[in-house]
């Protein structure tokens, strides 16, 4: 419960699982980072010269 919810129908942000303002269950405010599968690495972009 102390992660932050968002209502997907008023899109108000609370702490709770219902939104207070119109009943409806709420759903993670986070975004969720997907792995891509041929993506290089992060250290093969930084190399220096």
């Amino acid at each position: 419960m102390s992660d932050l919810n968002k209502c997907p129908k008023c899109e108000s942000y609370t702490m709770k699982s219902e939104c207070p303002k119109c009943k409806v269950e709420t759903k993670s405010a986070h975004y969720k980072f997907s792995k891509i599968k041929d993506a290089p690495s992060r250290r093969a972009g930084l190399k220096r010269r």
